[in-house]
């Protein structure tokens, strides 16, 4: 486990002050699990579905 998948959002309130603080994380919502990517536009969020981490290969649950 690495400090990216340590630290999934798995709320709303969690994925706020991610979304606020900035960067990429990992989100958990309705579909599974996915990494939201900042690309620096506010206007233009990334969005990956990922089922295992993409730092460290662990599988997400």
């Amino acid at each position: 486990m690495c400090e990216f998948c340590e630290d999934i959002a798995m709320n709303n309130d969690e994925y706020m002050k991610k979304r606020y603080a900035g960067g990429d994380f990992i989100c958990k919502d309705e579909n599974g699990f996915g990494v939201l990517i900042d690309t620096g536009d506010s206007g233009c969020l990334g969005y990956i579905k990922i089922n295992y981490c993409p730092i460290c290969g662990r599988k997400l649950v």
